[in-house]
């Protein structure tokens, strides 16, 4: 109840071009959910993993997306 909403976010071929346009998008959800969101954008577990945590976040973000 007190956790907060992780989002993947997949921008390709949308009108949000810049952080302002994902910066709305975060309001809008946090205004619809009334809690704190996490955004991660699918353009961003496509960058070249720099740890191996970073690939580990990958693999668990992908494993337990659900698609809404």
């Amino acid at each position: 109840e007190t956790s907060d909403i992780d989002f993947l976010v997949d921008i390709e071929g949308s009108n949000v071009k810049s952080l302002l346009g994902l910066g709305a998008i975060y309001c809008e959800l946090e205004d619809v959910f009334k809690k704190r969101i996490d955004l991660i954008t699918t353009g961003s577990l496509e960058q070249k993993a720099n740890m191996p945590s970073d690939l580990e976040f990958r693999k668990r973000v992908l494993a337990e997306r659900i698609q809404l």
